[in-house]
């Protein structure tokens, strides 16, 4: 063997473990149980899994390379780690694009359900009330006391996590005492059946209004859980173009809903 031969010989088998290491790093990230918060311009959360994919996808392309290089060289060592480094930032960059998802889906209905469970706790609360929803400035604290919702109601996720594959991931990160929900102040027993009742809002308790508390943050951006009116619940991608109760001039909207659900 020339030294030319064995220098690359080295290059590669260096090449084939940090592609190992970056697989390795790529699986710390994807169970690490830290997130990644950002203030400004807008709260948002971004768990360590999301990030599994970047040093899995280096560490899989170095693979690939140092396999094709490695099978003129007949560098057996270099070869043999570079598969198992194929192998392990394969698995890796694989889970990384198809489980987030599943674990956002799982989080879009724990919410749902929990907020199911309120709008039927203001219905109830309605018919035994003379068809009057509960106060909105104390609408959390009213509900807690028909004893038909719990704390972890008000909540996006149950006990401040969700169970996937064994894995506890907390997303978003609520806070005790508090509500993820806000009640929509046009909404009335008598208003359209798909008039919003209750939505998403950031964290708060007896927060009321409109379409101005609304916030798309604890599901990633991509929507959030409305509560309509004739108590059932959907994930909406385009939530302030449903019905409202009012338009911008105050007067009750004639068309209730408007595509892009």
């Amino acid at each position: 063997m020339t030294k030319e031969e064995r220098q690359s010989e080295k290059h590669y088998s260096w090449l084939s473990r940090i592609a190992v290491l970056l697989g390795v790093l790529g699986f710390l990230f994807f169970f690490l149980p830290f997130s990644l918060i950002i203030y400004r311009p807008r709260l948002a959360y971004f768990p360590s899994y999301r990030f599994a994919c970047i040093p899995a996808s280096i560490g899989l392309i170095i693979s690939i390379f140092v396999i094709a290089k490695t099978n003129k060289t007949r560098n057996r060592a270099g070869l043999r780690t570079a598969k198992v480094g194929v192998i392990l930032t394969a698995i890796i960059t694989i889970a990384s694009v198809f489980v987030p998802p599943r674990i956002s889906f799982a989080t879009r209905m724990v919410c749902g359900t929990h907020m199911s469970c309120l709008g039927k706790a203001m219905i109830s609360y309605a018919q035994e009330n003379n068809e009057n929803y509960p106060n909105p400035q104390k609408w959390c604290d009213l509900l807690l006391e028909t004893e038909q919702v719990g704390p972890k109601d008000f909540l996006c996720l149950p006990d401040y996590k969700v169970q996937y594959l064994g894995f506890s991931y907390a997303y978003p990160q609520p806070a005790q005492g508090k509500c993820h929900y806000a009640m929509n102040i046009n909404c009335k027993p008598d208003s359209s059946p798909d008039t919003v009742l209750l939505f998403e809002t950031t964290l708060g308790w007896n927060k009321h209004g409109g379409a101005e508390l609304l916030t798309l943050d604890n599901h990633d951006g991509d929507g959030c859980n409305i509560v309509f009116n004739d108590g059932h619940v959907t994930f909406e991608r385009r939530p302030r173009e449903l019905n409202w109760g009012v338009t911008s001039n105050n007067s009750i909207q004639s068309d209730p809903r408007t595509s892009g659900r």
